[in-house]
């Protein structure tokens, strides 16, 4: 979590917690079900309740999503997003100006 989101945690469930809506809910999903794993394999009699295809399964989909991310394409896609914003405000701010601006008559 810490290489592909940049989320420093002590546990794996306080990352999950922490990445919150960068993981998209199939995902969050399959992470509850490794948590649960994790705190199920700590007692010798519920671990066997451990559904371990479906643990395996999760733990694989999770580990592939999760190196598919690029922490540098986020950061480039975040600094973009808030650039566009701030373009868009501008213009905004612009448009009312020059429409105040002829209203009043001074254009």
């Amino acid at each position: 979590m810490e290489k592909h989101l940049g989320i420093n945690a002590r546990s794996f469930e306080a990352a999950v917690r922490r990445a919150g809506r960068q993981l998209p809910r199939r995902m969050r999903k399959k992470a509850a079900l490794v948590i649960e794993a994790q705190a199920l394999s700590e007692h010798p009699k519920l671990a066997r309740r451990i559904d371990l295809p479906g643990f395996e399964t999760a733990a694989v989909d999770l580990q592939i999503y999760l190196e598919s991310q690029k922490l540098s394409e986020q950061v480039w896609t975040r600094r973009l997003n808030r650039l566009a914003l701030l373009a868009f405000n501008l213009l905004l701010i612009a448009g009312v100006t020059v429409a105040f601006m002829r209203w009043r008559g001074l254009i």
